[in-house]
This record gives C-alpha cells, structure tokens and sequence, in this order.
C-alpha cells in the first residue's frame, strides 16, 4: 500500500488547525509503504484534503497513475533537467499512466507523441500530444 485514503484519527501538535481538523478526509502518497495498515501516521505536507463526495476508487486511481507518471519521467530526466523542449514518445498515451506522462510533460514544455488507438486521436490532440496510430502502416 503505497496510497491512503482515509480520515484524521489525531494530529501532531505542529499541524495548523486551520488547515486540518480531526475527521478531514484526506489521501496521502506513502513512498516507503504502509498503506494496508489501520492507522498511519504521515508528515503534514503528504496529506491532501479531500471532499467527502469523491469516491475512494476514483482518488486511489488518480494517485496511482499520476504517481507513476511522474516516477517515469523522474527517471527519464537527464540529471535533473526539465523537459523543456525535449521530444518525448509516450506508447499508449490515452491509458491512465500514458495520459498523466501527457499532461505532466506537457507542462514542462515537452513535445508529446503518443501512441493509442485511433479512437483517442481527437483528446490526445486536445491535450497538446502529437498522435500516432497504435497500428502502424506497412
């Protein structure tokens, strides 16, 4: 379990309680691990307040592969760097995590082609990818 969601059971005396309350909803990235357990505590600034009507699915989803994307694109830096104008091919890019490498890189200023099937050409486009079929001519 690398992602919570849940509520506050009790906070450290260093919390803001402006900002948190017992109770609050929230989600949390757990990068060591931890998340099938009952209880967790977290570092303050790993705790994102969440509405009640989001589903714990959808959240968990979201986390996952916008986590992903952004583990592979860390790893893809060359010593840091951002990706400003960098050329960046993304093999199926209408999937969760190929979608979030998408948008992530786009906002660093990356040009984007994505592969995908023909049906996600006009979203991969209004994105900003350049797309490619999945199925290549011969």
């Amino acid at each position: 379990g690398f992602h919570i969601v849940g509520h506050i059971h009790a906070m450290g005396a260093e919390v803001d309680p402006s900002k948190f309350r017992v109770g609050d909803r929230i989600a949390a990235l757990l990068p060591e691990g931890g998340g099938n357990a009952k209880y967790v505590s977290i570092p303050k600034k790993a705790a994102i307040l969440l509405p009640e009507i989001a589903e714990c699915e959808d959240i968990v989803c979201l986390l996952s592969s916008y986590m992903t994307a952004y583990q592979c694109l860390k790893l893809a830096r060359k010593e840091g760097a951002p990706f400003t104008h960098a050329n960046i091919l993304v093999i199926g890019g209408s999937g969760p995590v190929g979608q979030a490498i998408v948008e992530m890189a786009l906002q660093e200023g990356a040009r984007i082609y994505a592969t995908a099937h023909k049906m996600h050409e006009g979203h991969l486009t209004k994105l900003g990818a350049k797309y490619f079929s999945a199925k290549p001519k011969r």
